[in-house]
């Protein structure tokens, strides 16, 4: 099948289809629910023209839009047009133009700010002309999927954006009231609500999924402010610099912001951040020479470069050492961004207040400079020595690094003081645990809460009634939410110890009492404490250990008493270095309690139980690689403060965890579960393999590599022990490299452990794909494990059913009656939706598996990419619903299939496992092996111990 692949916002699509839907599903008991969709009408006669464009000179993207402004204005009122710009190169209208290719001329005007009217030369080139009957025919099912369809889907959406781009933030596909109220999220960031908008197609329809937004905006305010709330403190003495790790920190969220310098009156020049200089302003230096004109100013867009102005200054010297550090020997490194006009109002140069940076790069000095020279010859001088005789200002903060910004073709040197963040740029980084808490409880809403904010961003923002984009396309929005038919599905019944059953209820069970499974059999064990004694010693350690211990029992484990593990166990507190818990502290302290628990009991210590004086990543972190690398032991952490306050159901899911990581001793070894499904004709005849696949990327701005993860089930009549590979790969890279080798190595341990056979279905949940990425990951990941399948000879008898897993995505469902929600005000675990807001051919269904806790419950969408083992609706539904009990670490239905949940779990863990440099915990990792040589993204993570590879112990 040929497939062609267009980019639709962010995201893209392609004509390839699927799995078709087998028929939507019956089982389960009917409810009416609402969708956060508008359907939409169309006229099918309309034949939209699309147009390719090009602009030259070829502008940024934020320029663009300007440009087209200015080409509606000036000649698309003309020709009576009214046409929709997705800002790159696409155009669509519902008139042709008189010709086919037509270049216009678009003049900018000059502005207050100092910039030059420019002109574009704009070219419309016909490309294709599609009939909304070919959509409204792929939408009822009479024709498939076609380049002309998602063409008219792409025309749709650009449609819609158009109104909103006009006078709000555009960030993906939401839309931010620059005048709405902000809320503080710390650090120098303020998070700001809005409107996510996105066309789909659904089933006979098209529909504008609508969502509430939230996102980090950088704050409008003086860097020198916003250094101060981003490191938290008052800044050192004037005698003191910053220290290395805050001026890192402070680099790296500063790097590529655009700044407005407050020197040069009314001209307000506007500059891109490079970088921090590592001196303070009163000891970089730059080289000054009295013959280099003045620069003009610069021409920068939000996020999309920098355009450099015309008429820069010629002649200038090159400077700005590499890494921030003064220039010197400069022959024209005077101040671009320090350049007052030549004459400032009433003639004087270099007018008092008007401030400036001193220059260090290819730029040149400005008027004012003259008075510094001595004799026409160069000279050194700092940035606090220029700021004062040139400007006659004194630097408030002369202890602080200046902003090195421009291009890096004409770098200047910018005092902080002097500098204040442009309104309206994101923030494209991690948010801290206190930013992200701080989100949650803005953007945590009850359903009926969302919904009515949902409808009045609607009201306010979006104008749907009147907006003349969508009347020239002849698209109308039907007025009210779409009300879709779903179904809850039953709750399965449970096995638990003691040949008993249990049946949840509201997608959550009491585990009071009752027992595990298959309990783990502990005969080695060992506690470590790196809580101050003081306020934690060793007697008040012993007493919470029996508590764990005492559930332990209690719940199915069990510990060895011809050893005497449960009272015989050695308690150590660990030793803090000079600098606190660093790497070397907590290795030395889990090394002394694995050789002291090993010379006690005579065998490798089966759990270390390690207590935490506070939930602190850096110290958890190293505890759970040396765990994981070094040790090869499972490790459980506690932290204190938890402890101090536990009570039975904290114990109970502590030992949740405990059960699945400990191999322990025995026949029960390595089989212990926590609770399967107690009947289930999935687990029939059959033996079933389920995999889960994810791959996790680093943040914004950090060096690593990509992780890789996958998971496979080890026992094939109930899925509760899983086993796990990882790999690290090419930064940002979603397609699995090595998919054969990681399912080589669970096939072999399955084949290891069920007598020599293989699976005879192979059900593969694959995580974190989105639509533009279903193809590639597909044909690269099926063929991966069916060439394994082929080479050990299982590829006739084991059939694949290969599904995505998605939760990034804007779809939520509300009740239509109270008595279908749940306490939270969610709708009830079990929720089914195939209907109304699904793809209109392809098999998927939207399953919202988990009670409400807080906020609106998000569902999760599974879309089946490939199917060997030919699934109804309704069995695929009612498996992957009822799997979502048999999540090990707590007693609730979760809200994404279990081994999509632990491939993401192994991932995350991951990430401690990485040989990578840290500079700092706020920093970006530097991906570099131990030894310091850059090398293979494999070789950035550590290998997991032999001894974990039958644990869970990512759990």
């Amino acid at each position: 099948m040929s497939m062609t692949s267009f980019t639709l916002g962010p995201a893209p699509f392609s004509t390839r289809t699927f799995v078709r839907r087998p028929g939507v599903g019956k089982v389960g008991t009917p409810v009416k629910v609402l969708a956060n969709h508008y359907a939409l009408s169309l006229i099918d006669n309309i034949t939209v023209f699309h147009y390719d464009v090009v602009v030259t000179p070829e502008p940024t993207k934020s320029l663009a839009r300007k440009v087209w402004a200015e080409w509606e204005t000036q000649h698309g009122a003309k020709l009576g047009i009214t046409a929709a710009y997705d800002g790159v190169k696409n155009v669509f209208v519902p008139k042709q133009l008189p010709q086919d290719t037509m270049t216009f001329t678009v003049a900018l005007p000059a502005t207050a700010e100092g910039k030059r009217a420019k002109e574009f030369k704009m070219t419309l080139k016909l490309a294709s002309s599609i009939n909304l009957s070919e959509l409204s025919s792929f939408l009822d099912k009479r024709t498939s999927l076609s380049n002309n369809v998602l063409t008219s889907i792409m025309a749709l959406d650009v449609v819609f954006r158009q109104t909103p781009l006009q006078r709000m933030l555009p960030a993906g596909r939401s839309f931010f009231d620059p005048k709405s109220r902000p809320f503080d999220l710390g650090g120098g960031l303020n998070l700001l609500s809005g409107l996510f908008m996105s066309v789909r197609p659904g089933v006979g329809t098209m529909t504008l999924n609508t969502d509430t937004a939230y996102t980090a905006f950088y704050k409008p305010i003086r860097m020198v402010d916003f250094a101060r709330e981003l490191l938290g403190r008052a800044f050192p003495p004037a005698s003191q610099e910053l220290s290395p790790r805050d001026l890192v920190r402070l680099e790296k969220m500063v790097r590529l912001l655009v700044v407005t310098a407050t020197h040069r009156g009314a001209l307000n020049p506007r500059f891109r951040v490079l970088k921090l200089t590592r001196t303070s302003a009163n000891n970089t230096k730059f080289t000054l020479s009295p013959n280099a004109p003045p620069p003009e100013p610069e021409g920068i867009e939000h996020e999309e470069g920098t355009v450099p102005a015309k008429g820069s200054a010629k002649g200038a010297g090159k400077g700005g050492a590499k890494g921030g550090a003064p220039a010197k020997g400069a022959a024209g490194a005077g101040a671009g961004a320090a350049a007052a006009p030549p004459q400032s109002a009433g003639g004087k140069k270099g007018a008092k207040g008007a401030g400036a940076a001193a220059g260090g790069g290819v730029g040149a000095a400005a008027a004012g400079i003259a008075r510094m020279t001595v004799g026409g010859k160069p000279r050194e001088v700092t940035v606090l020595a220029y700021m004062s005789e040139t400007y006659q200002i004194k630097l408030q903060f002369p202890n602080l690094p200046c902003l090195v910004v421009g291009t890096p073709q004409r770098q200047t040197y910018l005092p902080m003081e002097l500098a204040i963040i442009d309104d309206g740029q994101k923030y494209r980084g991690k948010l801290t645990e206190d930013q992200t808490s701080n989100v949650i409880k803005v953007a945590a809403k009850k359903p009926l809460e969302r919904m009515a904010q949902l409808k009045q961003l609607i009201a306010t923002t979006a104008n749907m009634g009147g907006d003349p984009y969508l009347k020239a396309f002849g698209v109308k929005v039907w007025p009210d939410l779409m009300a879709i038919q779903g179904r809850f599905l039953s709750t399965p019944k449970l096995q638990i110890g003691g040949n008993k059953t249990t049946v949840p209820r509201d997608g959550a069970w009491n585990f009071t009492n009752a027992r595990v499974t298959q309990g783990a059999r502990i005969s080695a064990v060992g506690v470590v404490s790196f809580a101050d004694p003081r306020y934690l010693p060793e007697d008040r350690v012993e007493e919470k250990m029996d508590e764990l211990f005492d559930m332990c029992e209690s719940m199915g484990l069990a510990f060895n008493p011809n050893k005497k593990t449960k009272t015989q166990y050695p308690i150590r507190t660990a030793r803090a270095g000079r600098g606190g818990f660093g790497p070397e502290a907590i290795k030395a302290a889990m090394d002394e309690i694995y050789r002291e628990t090993e010379a006690t009991f005579g065998q490798r210590p089966d759990l270390i139980v390690v207590i935490l004086p506070r939930k602190e990543t850096p110290l958890y972190a190293e505890v759970k690689r040396v765990g994981d690398i070094e040790l090869g032991c499972p490790t459980q952490c506690l932290v204190q403060a938890k402890i101090d306050r536990a009570n039975g159901q904290y114990w109970a899911n502590v030992v949740l965890k405990i059960n699945v990581k400990v191999l322990g001793t025995g026949a029960a070894a390595p089989n212990t579960t926590n609770f399967a499904l107690a009947q289930s004709k999935y687990f029939g005849t059959d033996s079933v393999m389920l995999i889960g696949a994810d791959v996790s990327h680093p943040a914004p701005g950090a060096g690593h590599a990509s992780l890789a993860s996958m998971v496979a089930s080890m026992d094939p009549k109930c899925a509760g022990r899983y086993s796990a590979e990882v790999r690290a790969q090419p930064s940002r890279q979603e397609e699995i490299a090595d998919v054969r080798g990681m399912f080589a190595a669970l096939l072999r341990r399955y084949h290891t452990a069920n007598n020599k056979t293989f699976p005879k279905k192979i059900v593969f949940y694959r995580d974190g794909v989105s639509e533009g990425q279903f193809d590639i990951v597909l044909k690269g990941e099926l063929e991966g494990i069916r060439s394994v399948l082929k080479k050990a000879g299982a590829y006739d008898q084991t059939r694949i059913t290969f599904v995505t897993v998605q939760k990034r995505h804007h779809t939520r469902f509300f009740a239509t009656n109270p008595s279908d929600n749940d306490r939270s005000g969610n709708l009830k675990a079990g929720l089914v939706v195939d209907t109304g807001v699904t793809h209109p051919t392809d098999f998927d269904f939207f399953l919202q598996s988990q009670a409400g806790l807080q906020g609106t419950s998000r569902p999760t969408r599974y879309v089946v990419l490939h199917d060997e083992n030919i699934w109804t609706a309704d069995d695929l539904q009612l498996f992957t619903y009822h799997l979502c009990y048999t999540y090990a670490r707590c007693t609730r239905s979760v809200s994404v299939a279990p081994p999509a949940y632990y491939a993401h779990l192994v991932s995350f863990r991951s990430r401690h496992h990485l040989l990578s440099t840290e500079t700092g915990s706020d920093t970006a990792s530097v991906s570099t092996s131990r030894s310091g040589e850059k090398d293979s993204p494999a070789a950035e993570l550590a290998k997991v111990h032999a001894n974990l590879t039958a644990s869970m112990y990512y759990m």
